[in-house]
């Protein structure tokens, strides 16, 4: 089936892609901003510091804002976000499928759609970590289509 899809480009691959200037604020939570001047906030992660218990008491309760430096530490730091999407194309698959009572096709289109999203965010993360934050910031700044810079990978077929 995966041949098929690949062959007959039955599935598209979407996805965005952000990265923005943060800094952690109020201990948990990260403050985005809307641009490198940090002076007005585009908005706020609300986090939440890990939940079950420690066998050793000293051991920390991490919260996602302990990655993030804090604002009173005056250092610029950036939080990137992404979603993708490999599924654009499955219902109508999906329903031709679902035509001739193919519940097996219908099971695995959807499965190897979630496998393919879930491996179009492994490459989209390794290549933001293998270029330089330079280079990030320019290749979105020159893809501006908001104030916060959003950079889109649209209908790319699998």
């Amino acid at each position: 089936m995966l041949r098929k899809i690949i062959d007959s480009k039955i599935l598209k691959a979407s996805g965005v892609l952000g990265i923005y200037p943060a800094n952690t604020v109020d201990v948990d939570d990260i403050a985005v901003y809307t641009d490198e001047s940090r002076s007005a906030e585009a908005g706020r992660l609300h986090g939440l510091r890990e939940q079950a218990e420690k066998v050793d008491l000293s051991d920390p309760y991490f919260c996602l804002s302990d990655f993030v430096a804090p604002k009173e530490a005056g250092v610029p730091d950036y939080v990137g976000m992404f979603a993708v999407s490999c599924g654009f194309g499955c219902d109508e698959a999906c329903a031709v499928y679902e035509k001739d009572s193919d519940d097996y096709s219908i099971i695995m289109m959807k499965a190897i759609a979630d496998r393919l999203a879930e491996a179009y965010a492994e490459k989209l993360h390794e290549r933001v970590r293998q270029v330089s934050t330079d280079d990030v910031f320019h290749s979105l700044m020159a893809h501006a289509h908001t104030p916060l810079s959003w950079h889109s990978y649209r209908n790319r077929s699998v």
